[in-house]
């Protein structure tokens, strides 16, 4: 079944927002009674039917058929330095979509070479995957801020910095274990621009609580080693639900 999304849904006759309404009249081409299943973004999904439809709406009956307050037992922050290219980023979006985590926090760096991004973009993006994906959260995509702006703001109870300092030899596999997340907390992963860190920008980290970690043996470009450490993470959650 394909998933909507309507930040506003509720239950009851309710109209759908315009954009999806065009691609459920023009592009699924679905017709009265048809079956529809549309979430809000916030994790609630609701079930119903095409009630009416005409040219350039749709209004829906909807029942309300599951809400969860959050998306799992914890929240993941990817804070990272936007990529050069425009369409990197994209991608890692869409990925990280898929997999699943909370919110996206560029940061600015020394290194970055970008200080600029297309949030309206990264927004649509994210919908298509929360969509594709058959998930009920959308994830948060936050504009862009200084480097020392997101240390002072974060309050993660978990904080891990990928750098490749020369002290740092612990890799994020072997210490996931010792960090595992609880029920409530959050985690942050601070991903440095193609760049990388510098070494006053992972000093201040440190200051501020992140754990430096290495993301394996290979040099990984931005968006690999955020989906990397995300998949590390998102692993936690799988492994505690077998």
């Amino acid at each position: 079944m394909n998933l909507f999304y309507d930040p506003g849904a509720q239950s009851g006759l309710y109209e759908l927002a315009a954009d999806e309404a065009k691609h459920l009249i023009r592009v699924l081409r679905r017709r009265v009674g048809d079956q529809v299943r549309v979430v809000d973004g916030l994790g609630t999904t609701y079930d119903g039917h095409v009630q009416r439809i005409d040219r350039t709406s749709c209004t829906l009956d909807l029942r309300k058929s599951e809400e969860k307050a959050t998306r799992s037992d914890y929240t993941i922050t990817l804070a990272l330095g936007p990529t050069k290219k425009s369409d990197r980023m994209e991608w890692l979006v869409e990925k990280a979509t898929e997999i699943g985590f909370d919110k996206l926090q560029p940061v600015l760096c020394s290194h970055s070479e970008r200080n600029k991004m297309r949030l309206d973009r990264l927004h649509r993006v994210a919908i298509s995957a929360m969509k594709q994906s058959l998930q009920s959260h959308l994830p948060a995509i936050e504009p862009i801020v200084k480097f020392s702006e997101f240390l002072d703001r974060d309050t993660s109870d978990q904080k891990f910095i990928a750098y490749l300092g020369e002290d740092t030899d612990t890799t994020i596999k072997n210490l996931v274990h010792a960090y595992t997340p609880e029920a409530g907390q959050s985690v942050s992963l601070l991903i440095g621009p193609e760049g990388g860190f510098s070494a006053d920008e992972a000093d201040q980290a440190m200051a501020a609580g992140f754990v430096p970690v290495r993301l394996g043996p290979n040099r990984l470009r931005t968006e690999t080693a955020a989906l990397y450490a995300l998949q590390c993470i998102s692993m936690l959650q799988l492994s505690s639900q077998l």
